[in-house]
């Protein structure tokens, strides 16, 4: 089964609005349409949907979702504001055969910098959806759970999951988690932690890149990720410079 995160499209009002000086509709519009050539079973958006929370970009976004013959659901992220036109794409637990995928709300009610927070009740909700899970299972959030020691990065710390002790602490428990995956931090992340696979994904809008990154980091993207029957994870970063590629 094949599962396409896609994330921080960062909408403005209308097609034409830039953000930092980018095309953000037309870069999301070009990397959905791309996502379905992959042919995956199902698309999840992994917040920051919109820039400012405007009611005419999720009408904007809906647009677009609406044309897939997929499922497509969503996260909110720091900079959404939840709306009826979403709502239905809110989806906790999406079911493949031999797979489940657990989306998490870390979003933290008036965060300062934009810094996430996993609620009590969302780890609660959590751990039973794991005491009752008999498939694998992946996690997914909007804020990253892991920490940055390069000094460059060191900044997306402040921003980060601030209970991402408590939720790793409570997944070591479970052998069927097999991945986390999350959004937030406009960058390709791919870390190990023991036997759990952490990834981070590109924006599709501008990306956050450093000096030592490879050129090919700053342009925006999505993740491809195969569900397999062992339990295993196989993914790939895509990126807009493939628009041209046969998909794998």
């Amino acid at each position: 089964m094949r599962l396409i995160q896609l994330s921080d499209l960062h909408l403005g009002n209308c097609p034409r609005a830039l953000v930092n000086n980018f095309p953000v509709y037309d870069s999301f519009v070009q990397l959905f349409n791309l996502a379905l050539r992959y042919q995956p079973d199902h698309l999840l958006l992994t917040g920051d949907l919109s820039n400012n929370g405007d009611l005419q970009s999720y009408e904007l976004l809906e647009n677009i979702l609406s044309t897939a013959d997929i499922p497509v659901s969503i996260l909110y992220g720091n900079h959404d504001r939840p709306c009826e036109v979403m709502r239905h794409r809110l989806i906790k637990s999406i079911t493949f055969p031999n797979w489940q995928i657990l989306c998490l709300d870390s979003v933290k009610p008036n965060a300062v910098w934009g810094e996430g927070r996993l609620s009590t009740a969302e780890l609660a909700w959590l751990k039973q959806s794991l005491l009752h899970a008999e498939a694998n299972v992946l996690i997914a959030l909007h804020h990253h759970p892991i920490t940055f020691t390069e000094e460059d990065l060191s900044w997306l710390n402040q921003i980060h999951l601030e209970n991402s002790t408590e939720l790793l602490s409570l997944v070591a428990e479970f052998s069927q988690v097999k991945g986390i995956i999350f959004g937030h931090i406009h960058r390709e992340v791919n870390k190990q932690i023991g036997c759990l696979s952490v990834y981070g994904c590109p924006a599709t809008c501008y990306q956050v890149s450093t000096v030592n990154d490879d050129k090919n980091c700053q342009w925006s993207g999505f993740r491809v990720i195969d569900l397999l029957p062992n339990g295993k994870l196989r993914t790939q970063v895509v990126r807009l410079p493939s628009l041209f590629s046969t998909p794998k």
